[in-house]
């Protein structure tokens, strides 16, 4: 079919096959074939004709006609036909270019080009993320936006900043949503977004797209867009890594927004047709014209197709939130926004709270180290308890202190086997004491019966 084609195909420009690049590849675009020129599809073993439902679609590789399951693939295009996303192709050209993907990605793709937020005085771009975009470039500036507006802003309230902080410090990844909420009794919402995940070594993951996407219903009016950030952890974020599962989001959210102030609370229970769910709780900044409190149920899910076009070639949401996928260029932004919240704000939080938690707990233990004439031991003698608190707590001063280790960051987190593998080390003499031995709390002797003390019998 293709052979009958080419010996008709006679325009002015060149048959796109006729003039390849090393490997086999056109070192231009080539011309489409005209739509009244192909009444039916193109492909070898296809040949459905068209109609009024079934629709033309120009292959960009080679130029001809084919019909939508013809070219369902997308591939890069050469680097010399100027076309940055991945382009809609049949089986042969995808075939074809095959070869040149991964290569052509790492050069060419979306994620290579700079991209930069705007100046931190421009106070109207800052404070007007849109619910919808189409790109994982807008997305990444969007978040960075929303990052950079928990620093300061007309939105910004020190008192309740730490809300935000104490949600995000422990996450093991961050969703970021700009949602659109319109309802009147009940409603609709709706937006878009992206996730990052930690990697093990304390960075950030490439960025993946998501959306979501439900109804409101409950004692609320208005209008009003919400940049939320939603924590999640392990078994969350295992979710979004199963393609395969659909993603619903159910929950309850309470919100207040007058202009450019608001604020909007959410818990939700994040369930997967795979059988997961998960808890998640989310504390946000909104803006528009809107109070109440709502029952909300949404779909999330992944945008393979903005993320194939992000990348130059497919990756599924595993390969980019488990570090498979290099970290973009295109993501610096929302990188820079991460390392500076987290240094600015939530380290500061967590170096606060470990801070009073080491005070407490030190007035705890100075107030409590008083002699106790109650206290005995098995036999009946009386000890001091300060030795047994300090028997009891004496590896926790090797790293952590009188505070327990579970407080501790995981990078100050002092290692269980310390003292071992120092003992192990050690050779220690018959005669020499072992500087890790706990210490014993000292048993004083039983004291002797006072002959005054003897109960007095009464003859009956």
């Amino acid at each position: 079919m293709f052979s009958a084609f080419a010996s008709s195909w006679a325009p002015d420009d060149d048959d796109p096959f006729a003039s390849p690049a090393p490997g086999g590849v056109g070192d231009r675009a080539p011309a489409w074939e005209p739509d009244a020129a192909a009444a039916c599809c193109r492909g070898p073993a296809c040949g459905v004709a068209f109609d009024t439902m079934e629709r033309r679609h120009h292959c960009r590789g080679c130029g001809l006609v084919f019909c939508g399951g013809c070219t369902e693939g997308v591939a890069l295009m050469p680097p010399a036909w100027r076309e940055r996303d991945p382009q809609r192709v049949c089986d042969a050209c995808q075939v074809r270019l095959a070869p040149y993907q991964h290569a052509w990605a790492e050069s060419r793709s979306n994620a290579t080009r700079s991209n930069a937020v705007a100046d931190a005085s421009d106070s109207f771009t800052r404070y007007c993320n849109s619910p919808l975009r189409f790109t994982l470039g807008g997305e990444v500036r969007k978040a960075a936006y929303t990052l950079q507006n928990l620093f300061d802003g007309v939105n910004f309230w020190e008192r309740d900043a730490e809300y935000f902080d104490q949600n995000v410090a422990h996450a093991d990844a961050l969703l970021f949503v700009t949602l659109a909420k319109v309802a009147f009794i009940g409603g609709v919402t709706g937006g878009t977004g992206l996730l990052v995940a930690r990697l093990h070594d304390g960075s950030w993951s490439a960025p993946c797209a998501v959306s979501s996407y439900g109804f409101a219903f409950g004692a609320v009016v208005g209008a009003e867009i919400t940049d939320v950030v939603t924590p999640l952890d392990r078994d969350a974020l295992g979710q979004f890594m199963d393609p395969s599962a659909s993603k619903l989001s159910l929950g309850a959210s309470v919100s207040f927004a007058f202009g450019p102030l608001g604020r909007a609370a959410d818990g939700e229970a994040l369930v997967s047709s795979a059988g997961a769910a998960s808890s998640t709780t989310s504390y946000s900044q909104a803006r528009g014209f809107y109070g109440g409190f709502t029952v909300e149920g949404a779909h999330v899910y992944v945008r393979d197709r903005v993320n194939t076009r992000f990348y130059g070639v497919p990756r599924t949401p595993a390969e980019i939130l488990c570090g498979t996928a290099p970290r973009p260029r295109a993501a610096r932004p929302l990188y820079d926004a991460l390392d500076r919240y987290y240094a600015e704000r939530v380290d500061r939080y967590l170096d606060d709270v470990f801070e009073r938690r080491t005070t407490r707990s030190s007035s705890r233990d100075a107030h409590s180290m008083t002699f106790n004439p109650r206290a005995t031991s098995d036999n009946g003698a009386t000890f001091d308890p300060r030795a047994s608190r300090e028997a009891s707590s004496g590896v926790a001063r090797l790293g952590a202190g009188a505070v327990g280790d579970s407080l501790l960051r995981p990078r100050d987190r002092p290692s269980t086997d310390l003292a071992k593998s120092f003992r192990e080390e050690l050779v220690l003499d018959d005669d020499d004491e072992d500087p890790f031995a706990l210490p014993e709390p000292p048993r004083l002797p039983s004291p002797r019966p006072d002959p005054d003390d003897e109960p007095e019998y009464v003859e009956l």
